[in-house]
């Protein structure tokens, strides 16, 4: 309202660099309430619309600003035709990651992939702690069966979440760059 008649300011910024917040990923379009960034947008772009109809509405793409891809498919409509300025930053030169190609795995492609990987490395650890066993002569006691079980599943748990924080940071810095 302050800004209302003032001939100096032309648009307003949404949100500057959206991004995930503690597990909640945001979409593009898909509806959800929760995370649907599109439609929080428009939400937003209509309500400063509906106090200055003259402004232009700058709306952040995904991921810092640097994931455009979903607004090919569900633009940002709002009240008044022409007033969406989508705004991208490009910090692709600036991160390692580029080295690879966007194309190779998306982050959800990771989350998918971690748990069965977790599940497959714990049948691995069992079946090896289990053939240690059957094939130990003599027979080792329960408490260092106990004791070397224990350590191959802290081993296990350590690698898959030293790996899943791993690809978590390189994808989430990464964002599926497109612009």
């Amino acid at each position: 309202q302050m800004f209302r008649h003032s001939p100096l300011v032309v648009a307003f910024d949404v949100r500057n660099e959206p991004h995930d917040i503690r597990w909640k990923f945001l979409t593009w379009g898909d509806g959800n309430p929760e995370t649907d960034w599109a439609a929080a947008a428009t939400r937003a772009g209509d309500a400063l619309l509906n106090v200055n109809p003259d402004l232009l509405i700058v709306v952040s793409a995904l991921c810092f600003c640097m994931d455009l891809g979903p607004i090919k498919e569900h633009p940002i409509k709002l009240r008044f035709d022409n007033r969406v300025v989508y705004e991208v930053h490009n910090y692709i030169e600036f991160q390692l990651a580029t080295l690879v190609t966007n194309q190779l795995m998306s982050w959800t492609a990771i989350q998918r992939l971690m748990w069965p990987l977790f599940i497959l490395l714990m049948a691995a650890v069992l079946f090896c702690v289990n053939a240690w066993i059957k094939l130990g002569k003599p027979r080792p006691p329960r408490g260092t069966r106990t004791l070397t079980f224990f350590s191959w599943f802290t081993f296990c748990c350590i690698g898959v979440l030293a790996l899943w924080i791993g690809m978590y940071a390189f994808y989430r810095l990464y964002c599926n760059y497109y612009a």
